[in-house]
Parts: C-alpha cells; sequence; structure tokens
C-alpha cells in the first residue's frame, strides 16, 4: 500500500464508529432526503472498504481499482438499504461492498453473458 493511501486509511480509521441510534437517525434523515446525513453513514464506513479490497487484492494487483469499486458498493448499500429488514447497516453494506468487488474483478466475462442472454432473448422472438 503506498504513503497517500496509508494516510488516507489512518485517516478513516480515526472516526469513532456510529452507535445504532445514530446510524438509524442518520438512515431516517437520508430517506427524508438529507444529503448531509448521507455523506456521514457514507464518510462514517469508509473503514469497510479498505479491508474488503485487500482481501481481494490477490485477484487484481490493482488495490486503488478494488477500493473505488468497494466505495460503489457502500453508495449503492446506502441507496438501496432497508431499515425495515431488521440488520445493521454495516452488515448491509460489506455485502454490497464485497458484491460490486466481485463484479469488477468479473469483467469481461459479465459482458459476455450479458450479450449471450440479449442474443437468446432475440432469438426465441
Amino acid at each position: 500500500m503506498d504513503a497517500g493511501l496509508k494516510r488516507c486509511a489512518r485517516e478513516v480509521r480515526r472516526l469513532p464508529p456510529l452507535s445504532p441510534q445514530q446510524e438509524k437517525t442518520l438512515l431516517h434523515h437520508i430517506q427524508r432526503g438529507d444529503r448531509e446525513a448521507r455523506e456521514i453513514l457514507i464518510r462514517r464506513h469508509l473503514s469497510l472498504v479498505i479491508p474488503i479490497a485487500e482481501a481481494y487484492q490477490g485477484s487484481s494487483p490493482n488495490l486503488l481499482g478494488l477500493i473505488e469499486q468497494g466505495n460503489l458498493g457502500l453508495l449503492k448499500a446506502v441507496d438501496t438499504f432497508d431499515e425495515s429488514c431488521r440488520q445493521r447497516f454495516a452488515r448491509y453494506a460489506r455485502r454490497c461492498i464485497r458484491e460490486k468487488i466481485k463484479q469488477s474483478l468479473m469483467g469481461p466475462l459479465d459482458s459476455v453473458r450479458e450479450t449471450q442472454r440479449g442474443l437468446r432473448t432475440q432469438r426465441t422472438r
């Protein structure tokens, strides 16, 4: 990990974790369209991304690319989390981060599959 990334990781880890009540309050505000609450929730959960990305580093030498994909997964988690499912946001966010990183590692194969599905659909019409 290069010096800039290490510095960034340290800064992210310095932020204290949210209590369940703080998390619930932020999620409630986000549902009402509060962009500041969304930003706070994202910043407080950035610390989830780096360790997950590092776990997949053996599959890709580009750690920054994996972190970028993990960040996109975190954004997806913020936008799609359902409070009524009775799980902590962090658990859901980890799943979204992993899924996004895995999708990015599949890369070109995924687009080939999509093309093949499209061709099959056209044939059946």
